[in-house]
């Protein structure tokens, strides 16, 4: 979380970390970020009393963009868990684990733009920074960049104004900069 502060704070913006109702109901954009597991983050949500000003957000479609887990918590449920995610998003996260294999995606990789939106065509073959074991499957109504982990996956996502991605904008140096400038320049 502080990472991401930190990132916006050098290229301006004055982000504040809050799960206070009022902040959160009178803020432009939400960014959900993602670490740790699938049912935790919801239940942190949930102790929190977190999960109706979210809804309400949704509702209102304020710009909100999940990083990681933060995205995969906008969909309906992952493999991971058994709690039910947000559901902006009616997909079902998946892991890249096969019985031969406790498959971790980590590293940089490229993302490729399936998807022309604003100024997002930078990202076509830069280099992003991920670290997942499950993943949002390619699905045409809400893909919007995809990578590969010897099966292309979506790296990029996007539905009305909620958008996610798998990738860490916050470590991925430049690139995760200009990202974070073009998220935030979208109307």
């Amino acid at each position: 979380v502080s990472a991401i502060s930190n990132m916006l704070s050098r290229i301006g913006e004055k982000p504040e970390i809050t799960d206070n109702h009022d902040k959160i109901d009178n803020s432009d954009f939400i960014i959900l970020p993602g670490v740790g597991s699938f049912d935790r983050a919801i239940k942190n949500l949930e102790d929190k009393d977190l999960l109706s000003i979210l809804n309400k957000k949704i509702s209102d479609n304020t710009k909100i963009l999940g990083i990681c887990l933060g995205m995969q918590i906008l969909c309906n449920g992952s493999e991971e868990g058994t709690k039910r995610g947000f559901g902006v998003f009616d997909v079902e996260c998946k892991s890249f684990e096969t019985k031969n294999s406790s498959k971790i995606f980590i590293g940089w990789s490229d993302i490729k733009i399936i998807e022309q939106i604003n100024d997002f065509r930078f990202m076509n073959n830069n280099k992003f920074y991920f670290l997942h074991k499950y993943y949002f499957p390619i699905n045409k109504d809400y893909t919007i960049g995809i990578s590969d982990n010897d099966l292309n996956f979506s790296s990029f996502v996007k539905k009305n104004n909620i958008f996610g991605v798998q990738f860490h904008p916050e470590k991925s140096h430049n690139y995760g900069i200009n990202f974070f400038k073009n998220f935030l320049n979208l109307k």
